[in-house]
């Protein structure tokens, strides 16, 4: 497995401070503007007139709007100060599911081809990097949430420039997907997709090439074997699927839904 990757393209100013003020106290509060949670620290270099008394603290900012913490006004006849500094980094889980069973992105009822290449008298496949024709339907592999998108060149966390849907899963790991067409995208930036939801088309007769990665510290991330679905819900490695037929076990597709996620996906309507 490759290791090290790092992110090839980051967001600018992706954690926001907000602070407001009453004649009682003051709310800290924090917004995420990327799709990846972040690590904030804020440390106090002076407060008076001020309770709880916080020297430093660490919270874990989800996307979007995060309230902090607050701080009390002791005595409202007197008047109050305080100065901080932060610091932030993100936050990728350090626990994933190595053994997670992932559907296989050509769609159930396909036979699993691989690249392959010749290497003296022998041939030798690659796995996870799946023979497609022009306009075949690559379909997603794990729920999660889109984070970067094929063709879009916007200051976001991502990890391949401009080229790569890039979906990140519950346990933190990202799947990566190259070789769909930016020109048919139908998906938007934090949208939550579902196993066995159309992604898009391939661009053109080649090679969907699909990675999983998971967290090897700040900012860096190490390729992992995946470890595929077969008929029965039983998880069969990657090295293991070649010319093997795709199935979509529903007890897999369903195994991250919500109740009210599943209850959609038995009618039709989820997506």
């Amino acid at each position: 497995m490759e290791e090290g990757y790092s992110f090839g393209l980051r967001s600018t100013d992706p954690v926001v401070m907000d602070v407001t003020r009453t004649d009682e106290r003051i709310t800290f509060n924090a917004e995420n503007k990327s799709y990846f949670p972040y690590s904030l620290t804020i440390k106090f270099s002076s407060l008076q007139n001020l309770l709880p008394r916080i020297f430093e603290r660490t919270e874990i900012l989800h996307p979007g709007n995060n309230r902090l913490f607050e701080l009390g006004v002791v005595d409202k006849t007197q008047s109050t100060q305080y100065d901080y500094s932060v610091s932030y980094s993100m936050k990728l889980s350090d626990d994933p599911d190595l053994s997670f069973p992932y559907l296989i992105p050509i769609g159930a009822g396909k036979t699993v081809q691989f690249q392959s290449f010749k290497k003296e008298n022998s041939e030798v496949f690659i796995i996870n990097q799946f023979m497609m024709n022009y306009g075949d339907t690559v379909f997603a592999v794990r729920k999660g949430i889109v984070t970067a998108l094929p063709g879009d060149d916007s200051r976001v966390d991502r990890v391949i420039k401009a080229s790569s849907l890039e979906i990140l899963h519950k346990d933190g790991t990202l799947a990566i997907y190259r070789g769909l067409d930016p020109a048919k995208n139908k998906l938007h930036r934090g949208q939550l997709v579902f196993p066995g939801q159309t992604l898009g088309n391939m661009e053109k007769n080649g090679t969907l090439i699909l990675q999983v990665l998971a967290n090897q510290g700040p900012s860096m991330l190490k390729g992992l074997d995946i470890f595929y679905s077969d008929k029965n819900g039983e998880v069969i490695s990657s090295k293991k699927v070649k010319n093997s037929e795709v199935f979509y076990p529903v007890e897999i597709v369903k195994k991250e839904m919500t109740d009210r996620e599943i209850k959609k996906y038995e009618k039709g309507k989820l997506f």
